[in-house]
C-alpha cells in the first residue's frame, strides 16, 4: 500500500502504536490525507467485499470523521481500490465492489473501474 502511494508522488507517514483509527498519513501538495488500510477477498461471486465497520469492534460502523479514505487490498487481484468516506458512508454495513459486469445486467453496482485512482480533494 504504501509503495502504491510513494509511486503516486505522496509522503506516506505509518502509524506505530497500534491503537489509532488511521493506518496511513499520506501528504502531497501541503495536504494530508488520513488512510484506513483493509484487505479483502473476492467472494464466489468475484465481487469484492468488506464490512465498513471499526477493525477492533465489527458491530461499530465507522460515524464520518476516522478517516479521509480507505484503501481496499484485493488479494487475488493484486489491486488497490480507494473509497472516500463520504462514499463508504452511503452504506450501512458494508460494501461490494463489482470487477467485471453482471451477467443479467440489472446490476447497478459499485465498479472498481471508479476505484482504481487515489481520490484528490
Amino acid at each position: 500500500m504504501m509503495q502504491h502511494l510513494l509511486a503516486l508522488g505522496y509522503d506516506v507517514f505509518k502509524e506505530i502504536t497500534g491503537s489509532s483509527e488511521i493506518d496511513l498519513i499520506a501528504y502531497k501538495d501541503q495536504q494530508f490525507v488520513r488512510v484506513q488500510v483493509k484487505t479483502c477477498s473476492l467472494n464466489k461471486d468475484g465481487l469484492a467485499t468488506f464490512e465498513a465497520c471499526k477493525q477492533h469492534d465489527s458491530k461499530s460502523p465507522f460515524v464520518g470523521d476516522e478517516f479521509d479514505i480507505m484503501a481496499l487490498y484485493v488479494v487475488e487481484r493484486n489491486e488497490v481500490l480507494f473509497v472516500t468516506m463520504v462514499k463508504l458512508l452511503e452504506y450501512k454495513r458494508g460494501m461490494s465492489i463489482r470487477f467485471e459486469e453482471s451477467k443479467t445486467k440489472f446490476c447497478t453496482s459499485n465498479f472498481a473501474s471508479d476505484y482504481r485512482h487515489f481520490p484528490t480533494n
